[in-house]
């Protein structure tokens, strides 16, 4: 469902628009979407305004409903530092900087959180599926130059209402190497998948598969699996598997700060390790992933010594925040003895992840180990 939009014509930034979870978007359901700006150029460009035109209607061409689709101007959520810009039509909103204009920097230089953001809260999606185009006009320049008015579009993608792809997961998040691991998923409604890949030889899934072999690993591993609606209507997931073994060095740091989830390509991983202690269950933010995409992490506890005999074994709570129909905290609770360890968890993005001690009777000095994956786990659409 990404599109980014840019280049070509002329525009200078470039766009997407995703669900807030990076989840399909399926005819007739009601989601929040997010509109991405993105500099990815090499140097900072100054934005004077931004239109967005959403085709209205019930067509496959069109993103959502006439009548309530779209949420009022001032339920749209901006970033800091813009503000609501007049415009004529309910379909079409305008947004500007609260000062004469903005600088947005390249992404490679922008801190997570500071990115550009809008979010569109409760759209009603057309209820046909379909390909529905945005029509965005920006007023932007190189640098502090004057600017001037460049078109864009974003594509996006409405899946059927029944189709179902919710997750892509290696049963083991690492494996030694030569070993091989499975690759589970949740899906529904699928005509056929494609399965792309690190590894060589990769057998597409029969429709009705959930899991799949990744083969034997040499190295960490990256398996993007599309799942096909029709012939043309897809969504997909990407997963990695760690390849770990006696050769491999991981590059570790000691942290104050929370750990940032960013990055993209393939990269050695990074470890970072900070010591935690119990302090009447506070949480602690240990880690926030990048607004551009998931990542998938892997957490390890190193086994706490001289832990009391005879009493339950102290845990830590992984937690990620709640979302809607959802418990207030999901994750998981990994053991200060280290047997649960290690554990893969899938941070949405631009999610906090933090942990929690429960109140324990002594203060356990602890270490977890927070493993980013790269790439970004971004859902891909090749057409």
């Amino acid at each position: 469902m990404d599109s980014l939009a840019g280049g070509p014509s002329g525009a200078l930034l470039s766009y997407s628009l995703t669900e807030r979870y990076r989840r399909p978007l399926r005819a007739g359901t009601t989601c929040d979407l997010v509109l991405h700006v993105i500099n990815n150029s090499a140097q900072s460009v100054s934005c004077e305004r931004i239109t967005l035109k959403v085709p209205l209607g019930e067509g496959e061409k069109s993103l959502c409903s006439v009548k309530g689709g779209l949420p009022a101007t001032a339920d749209v959520q901006l970033p800091t530092g813009w503000k609501h810009d007049s415009v004529e039509g309910t379909e079409t909103f305008a947004f500007a900087p609260e000062k004469e204009k903005v600088s947005i920097g390249p992404l490679k230089d922008t801190a997570p959180g500071k990115l550009v953001t809008f979010v569109f809260p409760g759209v009603k999606l057309g209820k046909t599926p379909g390909e529905a185009t945005l029509e965005i006009t920006e007023t932007t320049a190189v640098g502090q130059g004057d600017g001037s008015d460049h078109a864009a579009s974003v594509m996006v993608r409405k899946l059927p209402a029944e189709f179902l792809f919710d997750y892509l997961a290696p049963e083991k998040p690492a494996v030694g190497k030569g070993n091989s691991t499975k690759l589970l998923w949740s899906a529904k409604n699928v005509r056929k998948y494609a399965v792309t890949g690190d590894v060589s030889q990769l057998k597409n899934p029969d429709p009705e598969d959930q899991e799949m072999s990744t083969g034997p690993l040499t190295e960490t591993s990256g398996f993007v699996l599309e799942a096909f609606a029709d012939a043309k209507l897809s969504y997909a997931h990407q997963a990695i598997v760690e390849v770990v073994g006696q050769s491999l060095t991981l590059r570790s740091a000691y942290v104050t700060d929370s750990l940032v989830l960013k990055g993209a390509g393939y990269e050695p991983v990074s470890t970072c390790v900070f010591s935690y202690n119990a302090q009447q269950g506070k949480p602690l933010i240990v880690a926030q992933a990048d607004t551009d995409g998931d990542r998938w992490v892997l957490l390890e506890v190193v086994p706490v010594e001289n832990l009391p005999e005879g009493k339950p074994v102290p845990v830590l709570h992984i937690m990620l925040p709640g979302t809607a129909g959802d418990p207030a905290w999901t994750g998981a609770s990994l053991s200060l003895d280290g047997t649960d360890s290690p554990y893969g968890l899938r941070v949405p993005a631009g999610a906090a992840l933090s942990v929690q001690a429960p109140t324990w009777e002594s203060a356990y000095p602890v270490t977890l180990k927070v493993v980013a994956s790269r790439p970004l786990i971004l859902p891909l659409n090749k057409h």
